[in-house]
Order: structure tokens, then sequence, then C-alpha cells
């Protein structure tokens, strides 16, 4: 069986929050916000890396290329800058159509997006 590569530890105390929120669309994807965007220098048609940080708790997404592109699951940013979850990162994190994701900062170019828990 193939052992999937997973990105970073994740501290989520030394992480910026953006004060910014992602939905989970019908089709499994999100929108990448234009700050994260911008601090990442992602922009539409370009490759991302989409990862789970090793707690298993969020995703950790990052533009490909870098020297730490060790993630298995690389995705084009299509348009209006949305990327589709991964199967295996929704079953993962038990991703659900119209679940929240708080988005932080990371270092190194990379964003955290944090599955919130149902109320």
């Amino acid at each position: 069986m193939h052992q999937a590569k997973y990105s970073v530890s994740v501290q989520i105390d030394r992480l910026i929050e953006m004060e910014m929120k992602c939905i989970v669309s019908s089709s499994f994807t999100i929108t990448l916000p234009k700050k994260i965007r911008q601090e990442c220098d992602i922009t539409i048609g370009d490759l991302v890396n989409v990862g789970l940080s090793e707690e298993g708790k969020g995703l950790i997404i990052s533009k490909a290329g870098g020297k730490d592109d060790n993630v298995d699951n690389k995705i084009i940013t299509g348009q209006k800058n949305r990327i589709i979850i991964p199967a295996e990162l929704r079953k993962n994190l038990q991703i659900n159509k119209g679940d929240s994701f708080t988005v932080y900062q990371m270092t190194l170019k990379n964003a955290f997006f944090l599955k919130q828990e149902e109320a």
C-alpha cells in the first residue's frame, strides 16, 4: 500500500490567523483567499501542494516547486482561484460540503486551513 507524504507539524498557537474563513463547496472545492494567494504567490493555473498536517488537523497549501515540495497531492488552481480538495484528504479530515475552515498564514509561504468543529 502506498504511504502518503504529509506536510510539516503545525503548532496553531504560532500561526497568524488571517481572520477569514473558507467554505467547502458542493463540488468539494475551496476558494483561496486573495491575501493567501498574494502571500504564497499563487495565481490561476499554478500547481499547488495540498497536504495534511502531521497532526491531521487541517490542510497545508503552498505553491509547488519549492524546496519543501514533498506532498503527494498537487492541484492546479482553477478559475476563480479554486482548488479541489483531494478525496483522501477529505476522508482523513471527514470533510463534508458546507464545512468551514479558518485560514492561517504560516512561514515559508504556506497557508494552513483548520477545519472548524461543528457546534
